[in-house]
């Protein structure tokens, strides 16, 4: 199926990214430098303020289990911390 046909009026650019990023084949997929440079984020990309991570980012978080209680104060703190 096209990606205009999912997406009216999407872009070349977009389509071409979206089937390099979503490609079956694991060897012939975007890594994510390849994605990052592909032309359609040309406008709003500048790699000389761009900062990387000193680290992988840990997603062990994921494994926790947690009451509703637990989860509800989570939310709170950290709608409070940003509001």
């Amino acid at each position: 199926i096209p990606w205009n046909a999912i997406i009216p009026n999407i872009s070349p650019l977009c389509a071409d990214l979206l089937d390099n990023m979503l490609a079956f084949n694991p060897s012939k997929r975007y890594t994510v430098d390849q994605a990052l440079n592909h032309p359609y984020f040309e406008d709003i990309r500048d790699p000389d303020i761009e900062v990387n991570a000193d680290a992988i980012f840990s997603f062990d978080f994921e494994k926790w289990k947690l009451s509703k209680e637990i989860y509800q104060e989570l939310f709170y703190n950290e709608i409070c911390y940003f509001h």
